[in-house]
């Protein structure tokens, strides 16, 4: 038996206080998750789906959209000499121009190439929809090619291989260092014994969280435990 299925043995009202609610994800947690997915995105050799992903944290961070706001976002939607995105928001599709900092523009100007080779390989027309599959899947014993555009359940579940990734790789070293907060689009973190940041609104879906621990080696020590929804 699984520690959760302990818990919900103990009865649905305990289970329910073990998962929720969740803690939020602070300023400072989601800037690190930015910047490194955003470092990642800019590497030779970088995955489609690591690009993919500061895409979705870049404009999330720019716009407070949600993932199904993102969803419907197009390459129209962008204009990255002039620097601003469009965005739907809501069920009411409420439209709204955000600008994108110096930071975000490159990460999408990398997804535009990344996207043009993955919509080389299709046959009929381009999607329009700016996020799209970068890995072939199949459905009912049928490949479906990469390139078309991506389900909200394809999104989470390639935030989540984001996450065990994250964890298996500082598993060892007892967590990455954060970097310093030093670039004018992020904010420093709480000084010692302060109340911590307020939650960011809006990131995309259940998002990393990233808790420091006391003992992890080095002052910044930090570890990814897990998907939390941003308060």
């Amino acid at each position: 038996m699984t520690a959760g299925q302990a818990e919900e043995a103990k009865g649905p009202d305990r289970a329910a206080e073990v998962r929720y609610p969740r803690p939020p994800v602070s300023l400072e947690e989601a800037e690190w998750v930015w910047r490194t997915l955003a470092s990642q995105a800019m590497e030779e050799g970088a995955k489609p789906e690591t690009v993919r992903l500061a895409v979705v944290t870049g404009l999330a961070r720019a716009s407070g959209a949600r993932y199904g706001d993102l969803l419907r976002c197009t390459v129209r939607s962008l204009d990255l000499g002039a620097g601003w995105v469009d965005v739907e928001h809501g069920k009411h599709r409420v439209p709204r121009r955000h600008g994108l900092d110096a930071g975000t523009v490159p990460v999408l100007r990398r997804w535009m190439d990344v996207r043009a080779d993955l919509c080389a390989e299709l046959e009929g027309s381009v999607p329009e929809a700016l996020l799209l599959t970068v890995h072939h899947t199949h459905d009912n014993g049928v490949t479906v090619a990469a390139g078309l555009p991506i389900t909200r359940q394809g999104l989470v579940l390639s935030w989540r291989r984001f996450v065990y990734r994250t964890n298996a790789a500082h598993a060892v070293s007892g967590g990455p260092r954060c970097p310093p907060a030093s670039s004018s689009s992020a904010a420093p973190g709480p000084p010692p014994g302060s109340d911590p940041p307020a939650p960011v609104p809006g990131l995309p879906f259940p998002a990393v969280a990233v808790r420091a621990r006391p003992g992890a080696g080095a002052p910044g020590g930090c570890e990814v435990v897990g998907l939390s929804r941003p308060g």
